[in-house]
């Protein structure tokens, strides 16, 4: 395994591994066996706890703190089960770092960061206008 050329992009790359971002941010990337990889940590929370009106409070190692809102998905299909309360506050981090009801109900942690992110950024930008 060695080291890719610096400039690597994830648009260059012929593997993106470690991310479900729409579009991760640019890395440098590896080389393996001649192909252009680029590897990067998913953003894992430290703490779950579910909130009133199927709402989830995530903390992160980065000092990312939030509420996202998933009133709009529970009880609709995958999210079916979410609608009794007591199965809702269940909410813990898998094993992998995943926020999980059980093996066949979870969020994905990094999409749940960008909301947050975005969420918080959101008031900047409008007084930025």
């Amino acid at each position: 395994v060695g080291r890719g050329g610096g400039d690597l992009r994830w648009r260059d790359a012929d593997f993106v591994l470690g991310s479900s971002l729409a579009t991760p941010p640019d890395h440098s990337g590896l080389a393996l066996g001649g192909a252009r990889v680029i590897l990067f940590l998913m953003k894992r929370p430290t703490k779950v706890e579910a909130l009133a009106a199927y709402r989830l409070h995530l903390t992160y190692p980065d000092g990312v703190d939030g509420v996202i809102d998933l009133a709009g998905d529970v009880g609709r299909g995958v999210f079916a089960p979410l609608a009794d309360e007591a199965f809702f506050r269940t909410v813990h981090l898998g094993e992998f770092g995943q926020i999980a009801w059980s093996d066949d109900i979870e969020i994905c942690p990094d999409a749940a960061y960008q909301e947050i992110v975005q969420a918080a950024a959101a008031p900047l930008a409008h007084c930025a206008s």
